[in-house]
């Protein structure tokens, strides 16, 4: 059975459509546009330059902090107010330059929806594994 990831360049997939945040957006804000547009995540920007992503997985652990959670990590929770108070700032990202099968390989390894696409320190897209899926041969 053959198994192929098809030769395109992550340019040729991402998502333009782009939306990106201020690490000063108000929670609510951020609930709001995650219920209005439907995507994974969102890139966190200042001018333009990428600080971190904020998921709605994070937005959910302000609900549900989980278990082995300390007091000052409990405390930190409660008390959340803005995007950078639970965005991830480690991003991992790929460039527009970058074959998808790079973005495949990091989607599975660190258990991704969608990675920033970065090009000169600036967010030009993001790809999900939607834009992945189609490019994916199994026969």
């Amino acid at each position: 059975m053959e198994r192929r990831i098809a030769e395109l360049k992550v340019s040729e997939v991402m998502s333009k459509d782009l939306i990106c945040v201020a690490p000063e957006m108000r929670l609510s804000e951020l609930r709001q546009l995650f219920q209005d547009k439907d995507y994974n995540a969102f890139p966190v920007t200042v001018d333009g330059k990428l600080v971190g992503i904020v998921s709605k997985l994070d937005l959910m652990r302000i609900f549900a902090p989980g278990r082995g959670v300390t007091r000052a990590d409990l405390l930190n929770t409660l008390l959340s107010e803005k995007v950078d108070d639970i965005m991830t700032g480690a991003v991992v990202s790929v460039g527009p330059d970058d074959d998808i099968e790079l973005a495949v390989q990091y989607m599975v390894e660190y258990r991704l929806r969608s990675l920033p696409v970065v090009a000169k320190q600036q967010v030009v897209g993001m790809v999900s594994r939607g834009d992945l899926m189609k490019h994916l041969t199994i026969g």
